[in-house]
């Protein structure tokens, strides 16, 4: 690794400083958003998500409720139709149906949302950490300990001063729990990245 031309060293530091430096504005662009617009953007991916997902179930239920239609209109005019109240207890009987499929839809939603939103917060704080492993890998040209703890500490203080940013933005507040999740996040993307860096110098060794 200590081999590798100087310009391809160069260029790596630039190139890995480049994707942190975008990460750590993601990050931060995210935060500026507020509560209202954080919520709606990622309720609106999830919601497309969900409704893809379950199109298919949604066609099926519709062709049973065309059936029961169906039903409804050929027991109607049969020679012993049903009377005004029975069909009133069936059409509310399907509007219950109806309003406990949606009441349940969206309990679902939420809890996808909520899901999603905390798995946004260990991905970006996972490929900070990753990134920076291996800016600091590509910098010393090895693995250290130290390098390591640093990488952590630098993202466990962006993760402290993004949760504090958050209290200036508009329905946005600091969490404990959004600071867990990150510092968790980051800590798998260091040991990602040292790992990553150590293949890479295996590879790069046993080829030259």
């Amino acid at each position: 690794m200590n081999k590798a031309p100087s310009f391809i060293r160069v260029f790596l530091l630039v190139f890995l400083s480049m994707l942190l430096c975008s990460n750590m504005a993601l990050i931060f662009y995210n935060s500026s958003l507020t509560a209202e617009k954080s919520t709606s953007l990622t309720l609106g991916i999830v919601t497309s998500v969900y409704e893809k997902a379950e199109k298919k179930n949604e066609e099926k239920e519709q062709k049973k409720e065309q059936v029961t239609k169906q039903t409804i209109k050929e027991n109607n005019n049969n020679t012993n139709p049903l009377t005004p109240e029975q069909i009133k207890e069936q059409e509310e009987k399907q509007k219950a149906e109806q309003a406990k499929k949606e009441k349940n839809r969206t309990n679902k939603i939420a809890k996808y949302n909520s899901r999603f939103r905390n798995f946004s917060h260990v991905a970006e704080f996972m490929s900070m950490g990753f990134l920076s492993a291996l800016l600091l890998c590509v910098i010393f040209l090895k693995m250290n300990r130290k390098y390591m703890i640093f990488a952590g500490l630098f993202c466990f203080s962006y993760a402290i001063s993004d949760e504090i940013h958050q209290l200036f933005v508009d329905g946005r507040s600091f969490q404990i729990s959004d600071i867990l999740l990150d510092t968790s996040g980051s800590a798998a993307g260091v040991l990602l990245g040292f790992a990553f860096f150590t293949i890479i110098r295996k590879i790069f060794v046993v080829k030259n």
